[in-house]
């Protein structure tokens, strides 16, 4: 059996993070051969070139079953990112003692508009820090996860709102009651006064049923009274009991309160790809080796051409045509209501992530 080739990926030995390493290394020499054409014919003609090049390298295995695999990792770790920053945000409301609701309420949650990070660029960058050399999926998701807790700033401003403290009151039902009116003593039987108990039929009232108004009402007043009523012994009263009823008392106006609640106003604002540099520790302004680029065009020109191999195109058709900011700023710009915003920004993200096939389907 023939050897298998060197620059061949799938060959039953490689990990996932070399099969990446060697397409990252074969778009770096696309990227190389790049540079020369960039000179002579131009930009396209070098990414086409660059794009051929990682075709011929990857064969043996699927690239987009790397890519796959690869871009689930990336995606694990801003997943993960993403939960950090929204618990950063759960962290500064309650060390604040900011209110939970209100401070939710009011969360800009930009990182929801977009992915906003490219793959491709990110297994660029990975592999050019590596130098296309030991890259490892695990060292590059170690990396980026020392990083995660930045993917997704989140930043901050204190706020006060005035709510109402809605003002309770409650309705009243009469009831007749038979009340002692006056007693008078009679005399006395084996030294125990006696009493004659004079009663009358009145009319009280009890509470009846509790309401609450966000506005001032006007309501019936009530005061309470404290009523004797006859205790019967042999059909006859031999005493009396005391109970609290209300009279009538005219009118009165209720008001509901105020009280004034501080909240924070926090932002999630999109993936920062500051971070990316920052994992791999590279200086995007420094020369690449000796082809007269910085490590930040090498990178874009790496990235291209491993998109140019895995779609046929400079885009990936998974990112949104408009950058975040762009989309940010479209969105604010129009004339509506913060739901048809939220309904805006979620259909905008979408464009370019749900393909559309005339007459067919999507492949599996």
């Amino acid at each position: 059996m023939a050897e298998p080739s060197k620059q061949q990926i799938g060959d039953g030995s490689d990990n996932y993070g070399q099969a990446a390493g060697q397409m990252a290394k074969a778009a770096r020499q696309s990227g190389q051969e790049a540079v020369k054409q960039t000179a002579a014919k131009g930009a396209e003609q070098a990414s086409n070139a660059a794009a051929a090049t990682v075709k011929a390298s990857v064969e043996g295995v699927t690239p987009t079953a790397v890519y796959a695999e690869m871009a689930g990792a990336v995606s694990d770790v801003v997943d993960d990112g993403y939960s950090q920053a929204l618990a950063k945000v759960e962290s500064m409301i309650s060390d604040g003692g900011y209110d939970y609701d209100l401070s939710m309420e009011a969360l800009v949650n930009y990182a929801q508009s977009s992915s906003g990070y490219d793959v491709s660029y990110i297994l660029a960058a990975y592999s050019a820090s590596m130098q296309q050399q030991n890259t490892k999926k695990e060292d590059m998701v170690s990396k980026l996860g020392n990083v995660a807790g930045s993917m997704f700033p989140v930043t901050s401003e204190e706020k006060q709102k005035e709510i109402i403290i809605p003002v309770t009151y409650y309705t009243y039902q009469p009831v007749t009651l038979t009340v002692v009116t006056d007693k008078v003593k009679t005399g006395t039987v084996n030294g125990v006064a006696q009493y004659r108990y004079e009663t009358a039929e009145k009319t009280y009232y009890l509470p009846d049923e509790s309401h609450t108004s966000n506005e001032p009402v006007e309501i019936d007043a009530y005061k309470s009274v404290t009523v004797s009523l006859p205790v019967y012994s042999g059909g006859a009263v031999t005493g009396t009991t005391e109970e609290t009823y209300y009279q009538a008392d005219g009118k009165e106006t209720v008001t509901p309160g105020t009280e004034t609640i501080k909240y924070i106003e926090c932002t999630i604002h999109p993936f920062d790809n500051a971070v990316i540099a920052t994992a791999f520790g590279l200086n995007l302004d420094a020369p690449y080796e000796q082809f007269g680029i910085t490590y930040g065009e090498a990178i874009q020109k790496m990235a291209t051409a491993l998109k140019m191999t895995l779609y046929g195109i400079a885009g990936n058709g998974q990112s949104v045509p408009l950058t975040d900011a762009e989309l940010i700023a479209f969105v604010n710009r129009q004339n509506c209501n913060a739901t048809r915003k939220h309904i805006l920004t979620t259909a905008l993200s979408l464009v370019g992530k749900v393909p559309y096939f005339w007459g067919g389907k999507s492949g599996p």
